[in-house]
């Protein structure tokens, strides 16, 4: 095992129409034997990058034309902690 792993699992688009807010989210799977004890807690950084972003486009006005519209959704597994690319 490598020290450092980068992964990306999964995008997010964010789209607005008539003024209003819409998602979409892509996820692949976590298949590698590597991830797997770390599972739970890629989930768990994942899921609050996500809601975060999504707050934040929440948050702007009707006619935000803000990029990004997209949210790449990568980890790092570095010297035994994860954090989000």
């Amino acid at each position: 095992l490598k020290d450092t792993i980068s992964c990306w699992c999964g995008v997010l688009t964010s789209n607005r129409k008539n003024g209003e807010c819409q998602f979409s989210l892509e996820l692949s799977s976590f298949k590698e034997e590597y991830v797997k004890p770390w599972k739970a807690d890629i989930i768990n950084l994942v899921g609050d990058e996500m809601d975060k972003w999504i707050n934040k486009k929440l948050s702007q006005p009707e006619n935000s034309t803000e990029k990004p519209k997209l949210l790449f959704l990568r980890y790092e597994i570095k010297n035994g902690s994860i954090s989000s690319l």
